[in-house]
């Protein structure tokens, strides 16, 4: 079970977003990107995670593209928690005529979840 939507906007302001969500006996996933782009600049981001038997795996990143005479960023990403590709997440930008490009992106795919242990004590 499960859905997708994403939605673009071009304007003198222009954006764009996609969720997705997904669940089945093997987990859930959840995926969000983001990205605005103005007059004076770019930005993204993206941030997905998934939760499973075999663990959690996320990945995220940001984008920031300033200057220029044209500017863009592009975000996104995939996760799996049960091991068949590890976490990825993209994010890139582009400046033309000047400009700076700053991107970051984090992915793990080796978290496990960890096993709390209750002790209780009974009578003396």
């Amino acid at each position: 079970v499960g859905f997708a939507r994403t939605d673009a906007r071009s304007g003198r302001v222009s954006t764009a977003r996609g969720v997705a969500v997904g669940a089945d006996e093997n987990g859930v996933s959840l995926s969000i990107s983001n990205a605005v782009a103005t007059p004076l600049g770019a930005i993204g981001t993206t941030f997905n995670i998934s939760i499973g038997p075999d663990g959690v795996s996320a990945s995220r990143g940001t984008a920031l593209s300033v200057g220029g005479r044209e500017r863009g960023v592009e975000v996104g990403g995939a996760t799996d928690s049960r091991g068949a590709r590890p976490a990825q997440a993209i994010s890139r930008g582009f400046t033309r005529g000047g400009g700076v490009v700053r991107a970051t992106s984090e992915a793990r795919d080796d978290i496990r979840p960890r096993r709390v242990v209750v002790l209780r004590r009974v009578g003396r």
